[in-house]
């Protein structure tokens, strides 16, 4: 999964930012995404306050729900609900986990903060 605050769209492909996207199998190019918040329907995620990412997964039906709470207020957005395929020769039995990343793989990628 990404946070991604970068505006990098006119060379990655990437949404407008900000944006959170759930990438299977674990790549960084948005290719990969199998989720991801459509433009516009996140606030500004580099203004200084504090925002908290839930996460829910079902491991008997693979599905992952996600959504953000902006801390300190009442505000709480949906993300997406998403089901993850199984892995290529998946027999039921490996471990498999979750990533979380703020940066997406090999860009490079500034901070942008508006925070005073």
């Amino acid at each position: 999964m990404a946070v991604d605050t970068f505006c990098s769209h006119d060379f990655a492909a990437d949404p407008a930012v900000p944006h959170i996207s759930v990438h299977s199998p674990p790549d960084a190019h948005h290719r990969y995404a199998l989720a991801s918040t459509r433009e516009g329907a996140l606030p500004s995620l580099n203004d200084g306050r504090l925002f908290v990412l839930k996460l829910l997964f079902d491991g008997r039906d693979r599905k992952l729900w996600g959504s953000l709470v902006v801390k300190g207020e009442d505000e709480h957005l949906p993300l997406w609900d998403v089901y993850i395929p199984a892995p290529e020769g998946d027999v039921g039995k490996e471990d498999w986990w979750f990533g979380i990343t703020g940066s997406c793989g090999g860009l490079w990628q500034k901070v942008r903060s508006n925070a005073s």
